[in-house]
């Protein structure tokens, strides 16, 4: 679980220092910072998961003391990945930075990790040169089957989806959630990660069937059955209302496009972390506030999640879920980015104070205020 990150002359973000809880929202008007502040994350993430078979090699092989290992492994990053596609290293360094260097560190339980990247020789290239620097236990963050990201680009209803034995047994569904069909025909039947978070309807903690459940809060009465093909090397996703079955294309199209977050929540354990982008996204307003509710009881329970939303009924169901007692309002961090009024290239990032009634009392110009800003306009 992250603890806290510091980032230097990382794209938009000339100084940034933020501490993250349990649960994490990350909120303001676009272009503002929030994106880039994930990326860092994945960017460190995704270079930890890439060495991981070479590094258990090295560790089975060498004598070497493992920091050695672990430090000449880790002295380079590469920018454009399975998480992230970023281009050239010259994208990543901050337009008025005074040298050429990034900086990012990141802590977390057990240890923590300080990452200078120097881009002054290999601005037109997709690899960085760094110099790593660790102390404590870091080995959790070679692991891939520990960490999902799903970007605000999922997947959309079709007749088939990808195949992927290799990802879906690490616990990969793709960071646009394409392998979700394939990994709920293999685990169907699995028990949920954490027990708790059975839903209420529910008969049994497995997948599919708490799937289906979760997934009837978004559409009333909803079932699912998914399929894999070997032979063809894909799968699919089948929906039905009763004894009528459908086919994605006929159902609405938030249905799936919340799927792959659902899956991930009921998949996770204790100790995992979850980055989601705009978890809103196609649902309506009540269905929202359902994916607040349920990413609020597993960020109670152990799972670290991290949000990027634009919704402020998303924002309601976490303030809900604090005062009807799911998470405790220290377990929760809010930000708002925005841009500098007289600086364009910088960026504020405010923390929102939330108690334990859900209230919050400072609301800074732009966080969530549109609503009653067009009311005004009506009333007068």
């Amino acid at each position: 679980m992250f603890k806290k990150i510091y980032i230097e002359n990382f794209k938009i973000l000339r100084q940034l220092n933020i501490e993250l809880s349990k649960l994490n929202l990350f909120t303001g008007v676009n272009s503002s910072g929030k994106s880039s502040f994930i990326q860092s994350l994945l960017l460190i993430k995704e270079n930890f998961e890439s060495k991981e078979e070479f590094l258990k090699i090295l560790l089975n092989a060498s004598n070497l003391p493992q920091d050695i290992i672990i430090k000449s492994i880790m002295n380079k990053l590469k920018i454009n990945n399975r998480y992230l596609d970023l281009g050239i290293a010259s994208n990543l360094l901050y337009e008025d930075a005074e040298d050429d260097n990034i900086k990012i560190s990141l802590e977390f339980e057990d240890g923590k990790v300080d990452f200078i990247c120097n881009l002054k020789e290999n601005k037109e290239e997709e690899v960085i040169d760094c110099a790593m620097n660790f102390n404590g236990e870091i080995l959790n963050m070679f692991k891939k089957d520990n960490f999902t990201y799903l970007s605000a680009d999922r997947i959309v209803p079709k007749s088939s989806y990808e195949y992927s034995k290799e990802s879906i047994t690490k616990g990969y569904l793709g960071k646009n959630g394409e392998y979700t069909a394939h990994y709920l025909a293999e685990y169907k039947n699995n028990e949920i990660g954490i027990s708790q978070l059975k839903h209420e309807s529910a008969s049994s903690t497995q997948l599919l069937e708490n799937t289906s459940a979760w997934l009837s809060k978004i559409s009333k009465g909803i079932d699912i059955s998914a399929e894999v093909n070997v032979n063809l090397q894909n799968s699919s996703l089948k929906y039905s209302y009763g004894s009528k079955i459908m086919l994605p294309q006929n159902v609405g199209f938030g249905v799936t496009y919340v799927l792959p977050i659902i899956v991930a929540i009921l998949k996770s354990k204790p100790g995992d972390t979850l980055i989601i982008e705009n978890p809103e996204s196609h649902l309506h307003p009540s269905g929202q506030v359902e994916m607040a509710r349920l990413c609020s009881k597993a960020a109670n329970l152990g799972v670290q999640v991290i949000i990027e939303t634009h919704s402020d009924h998303f924002l309601n169901g976490i303030r809900v879920a604090i005062k009807e007692s799911c998470i405790e309002n220290n377990d929760v961090k809010i930000y708002y980015f925005s841009k500098d009024k007289s600086e364009l290239n910088k960026t504020n990032v405010q923390e929102i104070q939330v108690d334990s009634n859900g209230k919050i009392n400072t609301w800074p110009e732009g966080f969530f205020d549109e609503w009653e800003i067009q009311l005004e306009k009506l009333l007068w």
